[in-house]
């Protein structure tokens, strides 16, 4: 199984993605979500992450700061960095 950390700093996206992904891949994947760059790393420092789905514009951290940073920190984990608006509007 798989864990996927999905972040974006608009919860509705954020929770509407995490339901999503919940439905649609419940015994592949464990879903977890976030709402900041910042809390995102703070997961990843306590618990092994697969994929992060993450938004390029946030305030604060941006997704391609925080990106940076996994590459660095945890080479294993594979990073989708898009604005999730256009994701939304295909679901």
């Amino acid at each position: 199984m798989y864990r996927l950390l999905i972040v974006d700093d608009e919860e509705i996206i954020t929770d509407g993605l995490y339901e999503a992904f919940n439905q649609l891949l419940p015994d592949k994947l464990d879903v977890y979500k976030v709402y900041s760059a910042k809390a995102a790393l703070e997961w990843l420092a306590r618990t092994r992450i697969d994929i992060v789905l993450t938004d390029i514009r946030m305030p604060g951290m941006s997704g391609l700061e925080m990106s940076e940073q996994i590459r660095e920190f945890w080479p294993r984990s594979r990073i989708v960095s898009d604005r999730l608006q256009r994701i939304r509007l295909r679901l």
